[in-house]
C-alpha cells in the first residue's frame, strides 16, 4: 500500500483523517443526542440505546482529535466513552452531570478544532482540568453505599465548597447518622488561637452529649490560625447561639452562621427497618452493608485487573519501536496504550480508597459486635471472694467501680485468668477478722476492684486495706535481689518493680504463711501488651495496690492528624490544648532545666518535645501543637510541618517488638488510606 507519491500508506492516518472530516457531524449529533438523554426514564430501553450511542460519537471524536494532535481531548473523549460503555454495562448508573460535562466537552472541542484549523495552536489546560472533573464524577457514581452518602451530604447540607476538601468517609457517615437521627446543622467561626480561655470553654461545651464536631478546616490569617466547625446538635439555633455568647460575651470570637442544612430536606429520627437485628450499637444490617460494598469493590477490582492483565505494556511498546517504519503512528499506539494504563491505575486508586474505607468501617462493626459491659469480667467474683475468705476466716467486702464500660469479650476473657489470681494476692493481703479487731481495725475488710477504659486501653486496679508483704522479708529479698540482679536490669527500672522481675522469687505476706511470685504472671500480661505494677506501703498500712493495664484491641477516637517529617501522626484531640504559629524569638533555652528548649508562650515557658527526628529550622513561622501529657496534666509543645485535619481514627496496638515504640500506642488506617501513628501523649515527659 503506497501512495502516488511511492510513500509507505499510514492507514491508520488514513483512518482518523476519515473521521476527523467528519468531526462537525458527529458533535452536533452528539448534542442532539444529548437532549435526548436529559428527557428519557433513566432506566428504559431507550436509554441505554442513546448511551450506546453517545460512546460511539465519542469513540470517532477521540480518532478526530487524535488526529489534530490535541492528546488531552482525546483522552478525555475515550474516558467519556468508556464512562458511557460502562452505563451500558451496568456497572455505573448514569447523572444528568456526565450529560453537562460531556455537552460541555463538546462545545468547548468544537470551538478548538476550528482554531487549530485556522493555523492557530490550542491550550490543553481545559480538557485536563476536565480529566479530574471526569475522574471524580466516576468516583462519586460508582454506585457503593459509601458513595451514596456522599452524595447525599453533597444534596442535602448547604456548605461552602472549603468544606468538601476535608470530608472524609467517617465524617461523611457521621453527617448520614445525625441526618437519621434528626440532628440540626451550623457551621461556627472561630478566632481563638490567642484566647486560651475561650479555646477551652469551647473545648469543653462540644463535649457535650447535645453536641458533635463533624469536621473542620483551617484558615491561616496573618499570625493566626483560623477554625470553622461543622456541627450537629439537638439543641435549635438559639440554644446554639447562647451557649457561644456564655464562652465569647463579645461575640466576635465565635460567630454562629445558622441552620445549613437545605430547607427543602424533610428530617426524621431515624428507625431500624424490618429484618434488622440489632444489639447495643450494633447492627447486622449494618455489617451486611459493608459487607456488601467490599463484594462490589472485589468485582470491580478483579475486571480491572483481568484488564491489566491484557495490557502488556512494555511488550507492545518493543513491538512497535521494532517497526520503526511510521513514527508518527508508532507515537499514536504508544499514546493510546498509555491512556489505558492510565485509566486502570486510576480506577485502581478509587478502589484502594473504597477498600480502606470499607474494611475500617468493617473493623468497627466488628468492634461493635464484640463489645460487652466489663461486668462481665465479675461474673461469680464476688461469691468466689466470700468462698475464700470464708475459708481464711476472714470478712470481705468487695466494692466494683466502672462496671458499665464497654470492652472486647475476648480481652476479658484473657483477664479473667490473672483477675484471679490478682484478687487472691489481695485476700492473702488481708488479715482475719481476729487480727483486724486485735489491730483496731473493722472487722470486715475492703476489696475494691476499679475497671477504667481510657482512649486506647483498660485498666483493672484493685486495692485493699490489709496488712500487705511482710516489710522486713521484703527489704531482705530487695537487697539480694540488687546485689545479684541489678546491674543487669533496665536502668530505668523502679524499686517498686523489683519484685516482679526474673530471679526476685516469690514473697511472703504479713501472716508468714502465704507467699506468691509475681514473674510469671508479669510475663502474661506483658505477652498481651499489658503491664503490671504493685504499691506497697508498709508505713501507711494501706495493703496493697495493683494496677493492670493492657491495650485494647480496637479503640476509636477523634484524633488531630498532623504530617512530620512526611510521616502521618494522630494526636487524640482531647489531649490538645492550643493550636499556635510562633516566632523563633519565642523559643529560649532554659539553664534551669539543662539548657532544655522551651517555648514562651503568654508569659510561660513550655517544654519541647521534638518527635520523630523534627528538628526546628529558619523558617519565620513554626506550627506548634501544644497537649497535655503525663498524670500531672504538664503542657508539651510539639512542633509539626503541617496540620491535615480531625477524624475518627480505629486505633490497632502495637505488637511485638514495634510495642517498645516510645510515645507511640498504636497504628491506625486514616481516610485517605494513609497510615498514621497513634501518639501515646501519657507517656511523654
Amino acid at each position: 500500500n503506497q501512495t502516488s507519491t511511492g510513500m509507505p500508506l499510514d492507514i491508520s492516518w488514513v483512518f482518523r483523517q476519515t473521521h476527523a472530516e467528519r468531526v462537525y457531524e458527529e458533535l452536533a449529533e452528539l448534542l442532539d443526542l444529548l437532549d435526548s438523554l436529559k428527557g428519557v426514564d433513566a432506566e428504559g430501553i431507550e436509554q441505554l440505546q442513546l448511551e450506546a450511542q453517545a460512546e460511539q460519537h465519542l469513540r470517532s471524536i477521540h480518532h478526530s482529535a487524535i488526529f489534530y494532535e490535541l492528546t488531552a481531548a482525546a483522552g478525555l473523549a475515550l474516558s467519556l466513552a468508556d464512562f458511557y460503555a460502562r452505563i451500558t454495562q451496568h456497572e455505573l448508573n448514569t447523572t444528568t452531570s456526565l450529560v453537562s460535562l460531556t455537552r460541555e466537552f463538546v462545545l468547548e472541542l468544537g470551538g478548538v478544532i476550528d482554531i487549530v484549523r485556522d493555523g492557530g495552536s490550542a491550550q490543553s489546560s481545559f480538557f485536563e482540568e476536565m480529566m479530574g472533573r471526569v475522574e471524580n464524577l466516576l468516583y462519586m457514581n460508582s454506585g457503593s453505599s459509601l458513595i451514596q452518602s456522599a452524595r447525599d451530604v453533597l444534596d442535602q447540607l448547604d456548605l461552602p465548597e472549603d468544606f468538601f476538601e476535608v470530608f472524609t468517609p467517617d465524617s461523611l457517615q457521621a453527617v448520614g447518622s445525625a441526618l437519621e437521627r434528626g440532628y440540626h446543622f451550623y457551621i461556627i467561626h472561630t478566632d481563638m488561637d490567642q484566647y486560651e480561655e475561650v479555646a477551652t470553654g469551647f473545648y469543653s461545651w462540644s463535649q457535650s452529649e447535645e453536641i458533635e464536631i463533624i469536621t473542620n478546616f483551617t484558615v491561616l490569617k496573618e499570625d493566626r490560625s483560623l477554625f470553622d466547625f461543622l456541627i450537629a446538635s439537638t439543641w435549635n439555633a438559639e440554644e446554639v447561639a447562647r451557649g457561644l455568647v456564655n464562652i465569647d460575651p463579645s461575640g466576635t470570637l465565635l460567630r454562629l452562621r445558622d441552620h445549613v442544612l437545605r430547607s427543602d430536606v424533610v428530617q426524621s429520627a431515624g428507625t431500624a427497618q424490618a429484618g434488622t437485628v440489632s444489639a447495643g450499637n450494633f447492627s447486622t444490617a449494618g455489617l451486611m452493608e459493608t459487607v456488601g460494598d467490599l463484594v462490589s469493590v472485589q468485582a470491580m477490582l478483579h475486571h480491572v485487573t483481568h484488564s491489566f492483565s491484557k495490557l502488556d505494556l512494555l511488550d507492545r511498546i518493543d513491538q512497535e519501536m521494532k517497526k520503526g517504519e511510521d513514527w508518527k503512528q508508532v507515537r499514536v499506539t504508544i499514546q493510546d496504550e498509555l491512556e489505558a494504563w492510565k485509566r486502570h491505575t486510576t480506577v485502581l486508586g478509587q478502589l484502594e480508597n473504597e477498600i480502606g474505607v470499607s474494611v475500617g468501617r468493617l473493623q468497627e462493626l466488628v468492634h461493635q459486635a464484640d463489645a460487652v459491659s466489663a461486668s462481665e469480667l465479675m461474673n461469680g467474683v464476688e461469691d468466689w471472694v466470700g468462698d475464700r475468705a470464708a475459708e481464711h476466716k476472714k470478712s470481705v467486702r468487695l466494692l466494683v467501680e466502672g462496671e458499665g464500660v464497654e470492652v472486647e469479650r475476648g480481652l476479658l476473657e484473657k483477664l479473667h485468668q490473672p483477675l484471679r489470681e490478682l484478687l487472691e494476692v489481695s485476700l492473702c493481703s488481708i488479715e482475719s477478722v481476729v487480727e483486724r479487731m486485735e489491730q483496731g481495725k473493722s472487722s470486715t475488710a475492703e476489696l475494691t476492684v476499679r475497671l477504667h477504659k481510657s482512649h486506647d486501653r483498660f485498666e483493672v486496679i484493685i486495692g485493699d486495706d490489709g496488712g500487705g508483704f511482710d516489710a522486713q522479708q521484703l527489704q531482705q529479698q530487695m537487697a539480694r535481689w540488687q546485689e545479684q540482679y541489678a546491674t543487669t536490669a533496665k536502668p530505668s527500672l523502679e524499686q517498686s518493680d523489683w519484685l516482679l522481675q526474673d530471679g526476685f522469687g516469690a514473697v511472703s505476706f504479713h501472716d508468714g504463711e502465704s507467699s506468691f511470685e509475681f514473674s510469671p504472671l508479669r510475663k502474661r500480661i506483658e505477652a498481651m501488651g499489658g503491664s503490671l505494677r504493685i504499691i506497697h506501703d508498709a508505713k501507711t498500712e494501706r495493703g496493697l495496690q495493683v494496677w493492670v493495664s493492657v491495650p485494647l484491641s480496637m479503640a476509636v477516637i477523634n484524633g488531630l492528624v498532623v504530617l512530620i517529617r512526611s510521616v502521618r501522626y494522630v494526636i487524640p484531640v482531647h489531649f490538645v490544648r492550643r493550636i499556635v504559629q510562633i516566632r523563633p524569638d519565642q523559643l529560649v533555652y532554659a539553664s534551669a532545666d539543662g539548657g532544655q528548649q522551651m517555648l514562651h508562650l503568654d508569659g510561660s515557658l513550655i517544654p519541647l518535645k521534638l518527635l520523630a527526628g523534627m528538628e526546628l529550622g529558619d523558617q519565620e513561622r513554626q506550627l506548634m501543637v501544644v497537649v497535655e501529657v503525663g498524670d500531672q496534666g504538664e503542657l508539651v509543645a510539639c512542633p509539626v510541618d503541617e496540620l491535615i485535619d480531625q477524624q475518627q481514627v480505629m486505633i490497632r496496638p502495637l505488637k511485638g517488638v514495634l510495642s517498645d515504640v516510645r510515645d507511640a500506642s498504636g497504628v491506625a488506617v486514616l481516610g485517605d488510606s494513609e497510615v498514621g501513628v497513634v501518639l501515646r501523649l501519657e507517656s511523654i515527659h
